[in-house]
């Protein structure tokens, strides 16, 4: 601090994002009494704790100081700040140690000059310690979610409010802010009672993700500009009366169930730029040209909505932001041809055909996003004549583009910083001006038939790249020769190509690789041993190849390393020489000529979820040294020659065969397939989340359980489930009162099943037969054979006498 006593004309000093801990000499910290003139002082993101507040009172001209992201507490101070007295911006947030009772030790309603306050995540449960602040404008509450008491009638001139994802149920205590002009109320989910009548200058109102149904005097806000519905369960009728609302100019009502076309009422709100009904229910079109009269309408977002109609209307709007995704169109809207401001288009997720529509790069020259994935478009990819300047994010992917890129697309599209054109028919080479590209920063080409010989230069001057997928097309040569120089690439997929011979030293040249596939190629050689020196290494796939030798000791000792598969190969020898992958969680190995005993480590890892070491030479005994906090969800040794006994410890795994519940979080999903495993337990509820699901295929497993039948899952029969005997419900009109005991051993799929196997409902009707026919023959010979049915109820007489015996003794020892 003392490099600072020169300065003592000093205003404003930033020492934000360092690593201050606190205050250890007094005598260092000295030095801000000298800073008279300081106006603005910046200690944010630090780790300061109460311990720098009697220094900070010295600096009695402060007007803005931030100590967000610190270690403050106010539990162990005597003044607080109570000498800044100049002070009229203060952020205390994400201090997560103060409380109510800290606003009051920290003295902040003796600064009545404070106009914008920030408590955001902290641990603030009721409203204290800011009396007096009657000149305060903003506050900042959110994210203290155990905030319940709310009382506002010492802020009389309060303007923003933002009480965003704070637990609160109710909008009480709101009453008297009459000067209110902004109100965040966003993420409180069991927010019920809402009225607003007493605010009648509210200007701006966010209520997404509550969970609203109703709200009182929404539409008595006539000096209301913007609103925020997002992510609610309104519907139609409560919107009715938003076209009173004359001055809005945000509306965002999207993720909502509204079914009833708004046409009528977004017709009178002629002051709209901002307009989101995205991801309703519609059930009738939205016509556009009911915005026709939409002048200084600006970003209009559609997605997922019933939009048939595309009208042949000229509209009095020049849009900036267009969202049609998943609209169901099947033509380009005849509109857009009159559209030359627009900087983000989304038409991706439609049925739209035809030639690329290079003419919406042609007609809008300050584009900057362009989606059209998952179209029908077919022919080549055209694109205009002259440079484009602004478009940095080009999405063409899934589609049936053919022929070759156009071999000045580097040069047109210079500007480019992600581009997608995977899942096409392009072939041929990739132009070489796409080196020129230095902004580039990913490139999806995978799932095309582009042939090139990747041993020459390539990419060269792609110097900012981080993220490559070139998989499943046809190139060819040596993988990264000496030429690549893609310093800053991360992520490199390569997989399902043509690539052959030796993995090269160019792959140096990217220190900060943290993915790399080079799977189902004809690589051959060893692997080399400098793959172990990516330390950012975190997936390793190479399966599916010709690699001989050993796996690498560094690769056997990586400290990051998570998923490695090096399954189908011609690897050979042990792996128990040196073995310390501490953040393993997924391994393949099968189908090589691995040898030697399995490693312990392997076993005593609590990270590991899968080992596959099937079809290899490993021998000796399956090691006993499980950890009892495993997580091992698959483990397969078939086809080695392992001896012993399966030890106890194996029981313990918990975790073994179930569908996973994080399943639910793959929301767009629409065809999941897990049929002929070895799966058990029950299929998670929470997968009637999965919205979009068209195919499900859990058959032949070991799963058991009620099979979920609403959402999706009410649209799959039987043979989605067929070969789980334990399975039950009105999918597969099997009652589960009715269900048999689930046994404890688990079947194989029927694809995958060992001859050895038995089939164990066979034994049982076996068993039982056999039993019925032992005792009916019993009775038959009996009855026939006078001899024999003369010395059974002797046998029986015998019987009876010795169990009274018995009986009668042990009375007589009581």
């Amino acid at each position: 601090m003392s490099l600072f006593d020169p300065f003592e004309e000093l205003q404003s000093l930033d020492l934000s994002s360092n690593g201050f801990t606190g205050i250890y000499e007094n005598r260092a910290y000295d030095s801000f009494g000298s800073l008279r003139q300081l106006k603005m002082l910046n200690l944010g993101n630090n780790d300061f704790n109460d311990s720098i507040l009697p220094y900070l009172n010295t600096l009695t001209s402060l007007t803005t100081l931030n100590l967000g992201y610190n270690s403050i507490e106010g539990s162990r101070t005597k003044q607080g700040l109570v000498n800044l007295r100049y002070l009229q911006v203060l952020d205390l947030s994400q201090n997560n140690n103060i409380t109510s009772g800290s606003l009051t030790r920290l003295g902040l309603a003796n600064l009545t000059n404070l106009k914008k306050l920030d408590l955001d995540y902290c641990a603030i449960t009721t409203i204290q310690g800011l009396a007096n602040l009657t000149n305060l404008q903003v506050l900042d509450l959110s994210g203290n979610q155990n905030l319940t008491t709310l009382g506002f009638a010492d802020l009389p001139n309060l303007k923003t409010l933002d009480l965003g994802y704070c637990g609160i149920t109710t909008t009480q205590g709101l009453a008297n802010l009459t000067n209110l002009q902004v109100l965040d109320l966003s993420g409180n989910q069991n927010l019920t009672a809402l009225g607003f009548a007493d605010l009648p200058n509210l200007k701006a109102l966010d209520l997404r993700y509550c969970g609203i149904t109703t709200i009182q005097g929404l539409c008595e806000l006539k000096n209301l500009f913007e609103l925020n519905l997002k992510g609610n369960n309104v519907e139609g009728h409560l919107l009715n009366c938003l076209k009173y609302l004359s001055h809005l100019k945000v509306l965002d009502i999207s993720h909502n169930q509204l079914s009833v076309s708004l046409s009528s009422t977004i017709t009178s709100l002629t002051s709209l730029e901002y307009l989101d009904l995205s991801y309703n229910n519609f059930e009738g079109p939205c016509p556009l040209s009911s915005l026709a009269n939409h002048s200084k309408l600006e970003v209009l977002l559609l997605s997922s909505t019933i939009l048939v109609k595309t009208e042949n209307f000229l509209p009095t709007f020049q849009l900036k932001v267009l969202g049609l995704a998943n609209c169901s169109l099947n033509v380009v809207p005849i509109f857009l041809l009159h559209q030359y401001d627009l900087k983000y288009l989304d038409l991706s997720h439609n049925n739209l055909v035809g030639d690329f529509p290079s003419w919406v790069l042609q007609n809008n020259t300050k584009l900057e996003v362009l989606f059209l994935t998952n179209n029908s478009f077919t022919g080549n990819l055209q694109l205009p004549n002259t440079k484009h300047d602004f478009l940095h994010h080009l999405d063409a992917s899934s589609n049936n583009f053919i022929g070759t890129l156009p071999q000045d697309m580097g040069t047109i599209l210079q500007k480019l910083l992600f581009l997608n054109i995977s899942n096409n028919h392009f072939e041929g080479n990739i132009p070489s001006s796409v080196g020129e590209m230095k902004e580039l920063r990913v490139l999806h080409l995978s799932k095309n038939n582009f042939s090139e010989d990747l041993s020459t230069p390539f990419l060269t001057g792609c110097i900012s790249l981080w993220f490559l997928d070139l998989s499943d097309n046809n190139f060819f040569g040596q993988i990264f020769s000496k030429y690549m120089n893609l310093t800053q690439l991360q992520l490199l997929y390569l997989e399902n190509n043509k690539f052959s011979g030796k993995i090269e030293e160019g792959l140096l040249n990217s220190p900060d690789l943290w993915v790399l596939d080079i799977s189902h190629n004809f690589l051959s050689g060893h692997i080399p041993h400098w793959m172990g020196n990516f330390s950012n290494l975190e997936i390793l796939l190479m399966a599916n190849n010709c690699l001989e030798g050993n796996i690498p000791v560094q690769l056997l000792n990586h400290r990051m390393l998570e998923l490695l598969s090096v399954s189908e190969n011609y690897l050979s020898g042990s792996m128990t020489s040196s073995f310390n992958l501490s953040s393993l969680k997924h391994l393949y190995a099968k189908k090589n000529a691995l040898s030697g005993p399995i490693p312990d480590m392997l076993f005593r890892s609590s990270k590991l979820m899968t080992l596959d070491l099937r079809d290899n030479g490993f021998f000796g005994r399956i090691p006993c040294q499980i950890n009892d906090r495993s997580n091992l969800r698959v483990l397969l040794l078939r086809g080695n020659n392992l001896e012993g006994q399966i030890p106890n410890q194996m029981c313990q795994l918990k975790s073994l065969g179930s569908i996973p519940r994080s399943f639910s979080n793959l929301k767009m999903i629409e065809s999941l397939d897990l049929s002929n495993n070895r799966l058990s337990g029950q299929i998670p509820a929470q997968l009637i989340e999965l919205n979009f699901l068209s195919n499900f295929n859990v058959s032949y497993n070991n799963l058991s359980g009620l099979i979920p039948d609403k959402g999706q899952y009410s649209t799959f029969d039987e043979s989605s489930y067929r070969g789980n005997l334990y399975l039950c419900g009105p999918t597969i009109n099997k009652s589960c009162n009715s269900a048999e005991e689930i046994p404890a051993t688990k079947s194989k799929g029927r694809e995958d099943e060992d001859d050895s196997a038995i089939d164990m409902v066979s034994l049982y009707w076996s068993f039982g037969a056999s039993y019925v026919t032992v005792i009916l023959g019993l009775f038959a010979i009996l009855w026939i054979n006078s001899f024999w049915r003369k010395r059974w109820f002797y046998f029986i007489d015998t019987c009876i006498d010795l169990c009274y015996y018995c009986l009668y003794k042990y009375v007589l020892n009581q």
